[in-house]
């Protein structure tokens, strides 16, 4: 009776050495290589990553004056960026952007605005350029990836 009782004492002492033995090896695995796993899950495509995100801001009406006449201009622009994160920087910041916008528009006359209507692209990148100097001055330069001119009027 008493060789009974110690071979069943002896298999579970082999049971529980043996959980223990595999419950430490799966931890030891989890911790080394389940967070490379986890990690690979929470990333996202890259095509997701690159994709651009838009912000449009409410329209500008500057006047632009002439030698004659003043003209007002009316202008759409969305921001571009590809960080989630610059959103919300943007959002903080529109009145300072805007702002820029209304200065840097309102310095202009009526001819140099003309001249932009057939190359709307070298005024977003002035535009660009010079945002990203003001906002340099509250140390994020690069949450605008680009100036979009999505509609312009002037009469």
């Amino acid at each position: 009776m008493k060789s009974k009782i110690q071979g069943k004492t002896q298999v579970i002492v082999i049971t529980i050495l043996a959980t223990l033995i595999i419950v430490a090896g799966l931890s030891y695995a989890g911790v080394n290589f389940g967070g490379d796993i986890l990690k690979s899950f929470n990333q996202q495509p890259t095509d997701e990553q690159n994709r651009p995100l838009y912000y449009p801001l409410e329209k500008l009406v500057i006047s632009v004056e002439s030698d004659k006449v003043i003209y007002y201009m009316m202008m759409e622009v969305s921001l571009e960026t590809h960080d989630e994160p610059s959103l919300s920087q943007i959002r903080h910041f529109l009145p300072v952007i805007r702002n820029h916008f209304v200065k840097d528009l309102s310095q202009r006359n009526f001819q140099s605005m003309r001249g932009y209507l057939k190359d709307l692209s070298s005024l977003q990148q002035e535009l660009h350029q010079s945002l990203k100097l003001v906002l340099e001055k509250y140390q994020i330069p690069d949450v605008v990836d680009d100036v979009l001119i999505t509609k312009l009027v002037i009469q």
